[in-house]
């Protein structure tokens, strides 16, 4: 869910179907369609095969862009890209263990890492949002508060008060 974040914000809508009806198994074939924050549309298709490998297809006005990667931990990666008046190619190795192999050396150590708990909350908030979509079988709308000192001072007068009701 970040590089959909990252290329087009928030994601506001989910809806999505599983091959098995209202359950989701690891096995399924699932189809994820929403809208994000910047207006934009996006669509996953996320299937098992026998050769694994991810598949990242953005599409735009002008044209659009590929990345593929091998699913095991030492594989070849690949971007396209196809607009008006040009296009390419471009291949490369991927290791992706080394830097998270980093960042979690970072954490234990208290720097700052690449992804935080708003980034993890927000993608199980997704994640949630796509179990619900599935069983409830509609469009799961996703509401998004924003952190400030007021709203944090809302919470604790709210939960202080429902604390005193119980004592």
């Amino acid at each position: 869910w970040d590089q959909v974040r990252f290329l087009a914000g928030e994601v506001l809508e989910v809806s999505a179907v599983g091959a098995s009806g209202e359950q989701l198994a690891p096995q399924d074939t699932l189809t994820l369609t929403g809208r994000c924050q910047n207006g934009s549309l996006f669509r996953l298709l996320i299937t098992r095969q026998a050769s694994m490998r991810y598949r990242l297809l953005v599409r735009g006005e002008s044209g659009e862009a590929m990345l593929t990667v091998e699913a095991d931990a030492v594989g070849a990666a690949q971007t396209s890209w196809h607009c008006n008046d040009s296009s390419g190619q471009e291949r490369w190795t991927w290791q992706p263990w080394p830097d998270l192999v980093n960042e979690f050396e970072k954490a234990i150590s208290g720097l700052p890492t690449a992804i935080g708990w708003h980034d993890a909350t927000r993608c199980l908030e997704v994640f949630d949002a796509v179990r619900n979509s599935v069983r409830r079988r509609r469009v799961i709308s996703l509401q998004y508060d924003e952190v400030s000192e007021a709203a944090n001072f809302k919470t604790v007068m709210a939960t202080l008060g429902c604390l005193s009701l119980l004592l």
